[in-house]
């Protein structure tokens, strides 16, 4: 084997550099920026300031030795690299902690679930969530979100192994899975932070838990993708400076190497692997059998089933818990409808405004039937089998169902089906055909200005109509809160036979969360009461707002002439950044603009002030203010590197355009004073 021959020329090589070598380190961390992850530039970033914790220096430590020393082209026939990673430094940990208001729960006395629980319900900075999402959409191998925290791998520090490591498939066809996934992933090691083995711990060292600080080590795994939907890491190992059981003619101080395929949990949990010096890799453990040598080796790994969270049924209860009311006072509003035939499982939900079907095939039904259980409660069992496992669904009784899957068994308690409630479709209307993730884009440009004033009914949904002009149709959607208004056309290729209505707030929300996964072509039909979207394998049909939308075009202003124009992401980020100083989003972000300059200041009684200027192009003098939020909300639906504001005086609206979207516009009203 290669390895035995030039295993010790290896170990020889680096000792060397590492004794030796005292040059200044020619390695750089750079600030991540989209798409520079994949490139050849650097494969370690570091997404905000702060420390790098332990683990991260450490392997930006390896990274500079494996570039300073030239041991990959010296050892041409291995590949010797530290796997693509990412780091957010300590003071993301610190932001975190403080715009939560978390330092108090977090030293408190409380269980590590409750604790857990406070952290996911918190929010990471939008400076990060941009950075994670620019991430996500350029890297989709599996990740492992791992802590760094400052005195985990110090010397003499007894944590290792203490915190949380999150593996993720990031294998969702839909970004947005995925970025909520990695997302949570970050907050459930910043909880593990002050978790009470930690505590535990640190009491016996001099340090205390308010002075550990976690960063985040979002790293590459390596191994092969095995046809569809399987991913197995190809080798995992630990280093051990000093080999406490030496044979033959090992010496101590020359180290050991724990060695297992797959993920290192074969090590870490104690189970069989191979154990080596990597000076002698030809003396390997010596049994007196072949079979004593065979139970006492790894025959079996560890690997990532590429549809973790990805199965038939959560998929079709998650969406059916965007449907069902959970506080109905009609029970069967709560549960889900279950219909068993041939080789396909119909799942319904509805809340009598709305309808949802989804349809799973290829399902191997003995007998079937149909019955209705509670949404939520299966869900949530569903969910937590293990992915990839079958699960047996059986009714024992009119109103007793069974849930099993591998040694978990549950009985749910049901309700007669003839009880549940269907809708009468009555669509006249012809069915068009639309691309599924234009319209979700149509949509997602307008539900943030959706109205939330229930006395004004007609306001709480997005206006849809068919609109034309310049030899050019759309699909035009319309939404306003009084406050703010956004208007977005879908281009389309002919006239269509659209009945303008108003799409409920809550439907919109449940679309946009299918249409996420949905690839293909969408089937719309609607009537003046009705609306029917059917997609692969669902349909959802909802009533619509009862009422007139009213005049938006007048609106619109038509003598904002004085335009200023700025880097989107520089715009976005300032903005929440002088925000960050008020406890209220409400509050107003005064806006100062003069020759080519912009200056953003929040003041607050309360909690203090916050001051930023920006370069942009203006020839103007103009002082006004708007709600920040308002800002924030347009600016992330933009799709370009630009923005464009047109003003007219301090007291008319504004008017927002995307360069790179000439069909989408946005009006926000200024705030007085």
């Amino acid at each position: 084997m290669l390895f035995r021959s030039s295993g010790e020329s290896i170990r020889k090589y680096i000792l060397k550099h590492l004794k030796n070598d005292k040059k200044e380190n020619k390695s750089t961390i750079i600030n991540y920026s989209s798409s520079r992850f994949n490139g050849s530039e650097s494969d370690f970033f570091r997404l905000s300031s702060g420390s790098l914790g332990g683990k991260a220096r450490g392997l930006g430590f390896a990274k500079s030795m494996i570039n300073y020393s030239n041991i990959k082209n010296k050892f041409s026939n291995f590949k010797i690299r530290v796997p693509k990673s990412a780091v957010v430094g300590t003071n993301e940990f610190d932001r975190f902690m403080k715009d939560n208001e978390l330092w108090d729960i977090a030293l408190s006395n409380i269980s590590d679930k409750k604790l857990l629980g406070y952290f996911l319900k918190s929010r990471i900075s939008i400076d990060l969530t941009l950075k994670l999402e620019s991430f996500i959409n350029e890297n989709n191998f599996p990740i492992a979100v791992r802590s760094s925290s400052l005195l985990e791998d110090s010397q003499y520090q007894p944590l290792a192994g203490t915190y949380e490591t999150i593996m993720l498939s990031n294998n969702s066809k839909s970004n947005r899975d995925r970025l909520n996934n990695l997302i949570e992933a970050i907050k459930i090691v910043y909880a593990s932070t002050f978790n009470n083995e930690a505590r535990a711990l640190l009491k016996n060292t001099s340090h205390r838990i308010e002075e550990e600080k976690m960063a985040i080590l979002i790293q590459e795994v390596v191994g092969v993708k095995y046809k569809s939907n399987r991913f197995y890491p190809t080798f995992s190992g630990v280093l051990q400076s000093i080999n406490y059981y030496p044979v033959s003619y090992m010496k101590r101080n020359e180290g050991v190497a724990y060695l297992a395929l797959g993920f290192g949990r074969t090590i870490t949990d104690g189970e069989k692997c191979l154990r080596i010096s990597p000076k002698y890799p030809k003396i390997l453990p010596q049994f007196f059998s072949i079979k004593a040598t065979i139970q006492n080796s790894q025959n079996e790994f560890y690997a990532m089933n590429f549809n973790l969270n990805q199965q038939d049924l959560q998929e079709a209860l998650n969406f059916c818990q965007g449907v069902i009311e959970r506080r109905s006072t009609l029970p069967i509003l709560s549960n889900v409808l279950l219909e068993a035939s041939g080789k396909e499982l119909i799942i319904t939900a509805t809340d009598l405004d709305m309808i949802f079907v989804h349809r799973i095939q290829s399902v191997e039904i003995e007998k079937e039937g149909k019955t209705t259980t509670n949404s939520l409660i299966m869900y949530d069992i569903v969910r937590k089998f293990s992915s990839g496992k079958k699960i047996n669904v059986e009714s024992l009784s009119e109103n007793k169902m069974q849930l099993e899957s591998e040694k978990s068994k549950f009985k749910l308690n049901c309700i007669d089906p003839q009880e549940f409630p269907l809708m009468e479709e009555g669509f006249e209307a012809e069915e068009i055909s639309l691309d599924s993730q234009s319209f979700l884009k149509l949509l997602n440009k307008c539900k943030f200005s959706i109205s939330n004033d229930e006395t004004r009914h007609y306001l709480s949904g997005i206006f849809l109509h068919f609109t034309s002009g310049d030899d050019k149709n759309f699909l035009t959607a319309v939404s306003t809160d009084s406050h703010r208004m956004s208007i977005s056309k879908m281009r389309l290729e002919k006239p269509i036979n659209f009945e303008p209505i108003i799409l409920p707030k809550k439907t919109i929300f449940q679309l946009c969360s299918i249409l996420e996964n949905n690839q293909g072509k969408i089937k719309v039909s609607n009537s003046k009461t009705k609306i029917k979207i059917s997609m692969d394998n669902s349909v959802l049909i909802s009533k619509v707002i009862d009422g007139k939308f009213p005049n938006y075009a007048q609106v619109v202003p038509k003598n904002n002439k004085k335009k200023m124009e700025a880097d989107l992401e520089l715009f976005k980020s300032s903005v929440d950044r002088v925000a960050s100083v008020s406890t209220d989003k409400k509050d107003g972000v005064k806006i100062k603009l003069s020759k080519d300059k912009l200056d953003l200041s929040v003041n607050n009684t309360h909690s203090g002030d916050g001051n930023e200027s920006v370069s942009v192009k203006f020839e103007h003098d103009l002082d006004i203010t708007f709600n920040s939020k308002y800002l924030i909300d347009v600016a992330s639906e933009l799709e370009g590197e630009k923005i464009e504001i047109f003003f007219n005086d301090t007291a008319s609206p504004a008017l927002i355009k995307d360069p790179s979207d000439f069909d989408s516009i946005f009006v926000i009203m200024p705030m007085k004073g």
